[in-house]
């Protein structure tokens, strides 16, 4: 899809999308593999794989502290550090039609992340927690860009407003948003040589 040039010619696309996203696009695709190798390197640890919000609900103990619960472990697995942070951050924001604050609820979840990594028993590189974030968000979610294809198609807009719930100039704004972001998390280990 980046090379489809009869998507980003689309007012709609053309209106929204930054010149220089596609291109952007390109040199990530271009340099996906390095992303794989670096998140390779990253620590494993034990993960939910579909920690969306959906899959996590606050209840109270009978202290009266507040616990998440996870549910649909159906994924479970072994995967890099900060894949399930990755994965509750970005696809809270961006699939489900929320327009928070990216950096803000990172900044929120990352360190409730590494405490509770902590609490376990692990004494590892903070470091590694956030490289482990960054990179597995970018890998999993940064080629994602289904919603363009609907661009030159009134009827799959359509059917993606009905999906989503939410107008389809919303949903590509989002998109884009996300897109920059995670090009904004994985650029770094490009330029480090990480």
């Amino acid at each position: 899809m980046i090379d489809d040039d009869a998507v980003w010619s689309e007012p709609i696309v053309r209106a929204e999308v930054d010149g220089d996203l596609r291109g952007r696009l390109r040199g990530a695709w271009a340099r996906r593999s390095e992303l794989l190798e670096a998140l390779d390197r990253v620590p494993l640890t034990l993960c939910h794989l579909d920690s969306f919000r959906g899959n996590l609900f606050s209840t109270t103990k009978p202290s009266g502290d507040a616990e998440t619960v996870a549910v649909d472990w159906s994924y479970v697995g072994i995967g890099p550090l900060g894949t399930d942070l990755s994965q509750l951050v970005i696809a809270s924001i961006f699939y489900h039609g929320d327009d928070h604050d990216v950096r803000r609820l990172e900044s929120a979840c990352l360190p409730s992340y590494l405490a509770g990594l902590r609490e376990s028993g692990w004494r590892g590189s903070a470091s590694d927690v956030h490289t482990g974030y960054a990179l597995a968000g970018a890998v999993r979610f940064l080629f994602v860009l289904g919603v363009l294809r609907a661009a030159p198609s009134a009827g799959y807009r359509a059917r993606a407003e009905r999906w989503v719930g939410t107008p389809y100039e919303t949903q590509l704004a989002l998109n884009v948003k996300r897109t920059e972001h995670l090009l904004g998390l994985a650029e770094p280990f490009w330029r480090n040589g990480t």
